[in-house]
């Protein structure tokens, strides 16, 4: 990923009250962190707790979908999961994706078609007889947990297959879900997800997260990505990671110029020839334009000896906003060992500051 995608991104999403693009492993920490993160939408909702509880057991209906019937081949098993949420207004849309054995596509397909046809009454006679009778449970996904999904959604659910190889295909399945209970919700279509997936597996990016940046997001994202990142083998590398994560993710929440709702930007990762790099972007104004580039400029001059010095007299000064001000800067480039890159652009109308460390 370069400067130019980010701000394709960024401006893609910036209508978007948040969204997060997940890919990689599911475990019951990360789905837990994933529920994390998507809570900091409801506090702006009237119905929140109605519709939150609607959320989280869709979240939950989705990634179990990927977990207990997605085909897990060793080619493809770092590519099996993928989970997106994403809020516009006062809907939300829930897409997840898992590989399936092409052969069973056509009834899967089939399954799909037939709770698309039901009403809410008939969708709950269907639920019973399946509880019943065990039917509609071909490995795939069609079983209780779709039609529990249709019957919790507002509307349809929209689907696709995208073919990997002859035996082998990607089940795409989006909901969608309204606080204000409106059936058949337009807004985000299916293909866009699907191209946002394809774009992560192409540059091999694990995490996509655009929105409010403050502790109840900050905390829940390096963790789901501590989890994820498979450095097992190199703790040290990974314990860099980790607080490289959080120093930039509080970049965002210390310069970012402040929306009508708080600190907004975009923050991704992804893997890069062994390493992996962190891209962030945000608004700013023209005093934080021109102090983050006299910051990142000196940083970026200093060697290892200056920066430590810089870092130790930094460390010495009271905690304010001015006297610590570039701490977080110094930091990450004693402990990656890299410049930071960096660029301003205009985008969606407004100057925004770009930044990327690899590590």
């Amino acid at each position: 990923m370069d400067f130019r995608l980010l701000g394709e991104l960024y401006g893609e999403l910036h209508d978007d009250n948040f969204c997060f693009f997940y890919r990689g492993q599911f475990s019951d920490h990360i789905t837990s962190q994933l529920f994390n993160i998507s809570e900091s939408k409801f506090a702006d909702i009237k119905s929140k707790n109605k519709i939150r509880k609607k959320v989280n057991f869709l979240m939950v209906e989705c990634i179990q979908n990927i977990e207990r019937h997605g085909i897990a081949e060793p080619e493809h098993d770092p590519t099996l999961g993928f989970f997106s949420l994403r809020s516009q207004g006062d809907h939300f849309f829930l897409t997840s994706c898992n590989i399936v054995q092409t052969n069973i596509i056509e009834k899967l397909q089939s399954n799909l078609d037939q709770v698309n046809e039901l009403d809410p009454d008939e969708l709950k006679n269907l639920y019973k007889a399946v509880l019943g009778k065990g039917e509609l449970s071909e490995k795939g996904g069609a079983g209780l947990g779709i039609i529990e999904m249709a019957r919790k959604s507002s509307g349809n659910l929209d689907y696709e297959f995208v073919k990997i190889n002859e035996s082998l295909s990607y089940f795409y399945l989006q909901l969608s879900l309204s606080a204000e209970h409106e059936l058949n919700v337009e807004g985000i279509p299916l293909k866009d997800s699907i191209r946002y997936h394809r774009m992560m597996l192409e540059s091999d990016v694990h995490f996509i997260y655009s929105g409010l940046f403050t502790n109840e997001t900050i905390k829940p994202i390096a963790h789901t990505l501590e989890q994820n990142v498979s450095l097992s083998s190199n703790k040290e590398k990974s314990r860099i990671l980790f607080h490289v994560l959080i120093e930039l993710m509080q970049n965002i929440s210390k310069y970012a110029k402040t929306s009508e709702h708080g600190k907004e930007g975009i923050f991704t990762i992804r893997n890069a020839d062994h390493s992996y790099e962190i891209h962030s972007a945000n608004p700013v104004n023209r005093e934080s334009m021109d102090r983050l580039s006299e910051i990142i400029d000196r940083v970026n001059s200093a060697d290892m000896d200056e920066l430590d010095y810089m870092y130790r007299s930094e460390m010495k000064k009271t905690n304010t906003e001015e006297s610590s001000a570039g701490l977080g800067f110094i930091d990450i480039a004693r402990t990656t060992q890299h410049k930071l890159e960096y660029m301003f652009d205009t985008i969606a109308d407004e100057r925004t500051y770009m930044i990327k460390v690899s590590v």
